[in-house]
């Protein structure tokens, strides 16, 4: 299963099985079991992911509950030390049902985004 068809899936408020989520990336030891807790509201699962696909970055969660009910969630990657002064980290927004899935959905935003780039 590819990435984009997860994150679709997540989008759309479905939770994809454990199985396939780990088929999305099976080198990340457990990945497909802490997306699919992250997917059905676990903090801790989509924290532990997000720190095994993607070390070094930064998040900032908005616990805001907003009018739909929903949360907000920044994911900032990092800046390599010898950048220039005024470089930009990538950035990766989420809104989801719970904090959780707005960070996993963050998360398996920047980690296709970093694969396609490798």
């Amino acid at each position: 299963m590819s990435l984009d068809r997860l994150i679709e899936d997540v989008e759309a408020g479905n939770t994809p099985s454990a199985v396939r989520f780990a088929a999305a990336w099976p080198d990340a030891g457990h990945g497909g079991l802490n997306a699919y807790r992250a997917a059905n509201g676990s903090l801790d699962a989509a924290m532990a992911l997000k720190d095994a696909l993607l070390p070094g970055w930064k998040l900032n969660l908005h616990f805001v509950e907003f009018a739909d009910g929903s949360f907000v969630c920044t994911l900032i990657g990092p800046i390599a030390d010898d950048a220039p002064k005024w470089t930009f980290a990538p950035q990766f927004d989420a809104k989801g049902t719970t904090p959780a899935r707005a960070l996993l959905l963050a998360v398996l935003r920047a980690y296709r985004t970093a694969q396609r780039e490798a």
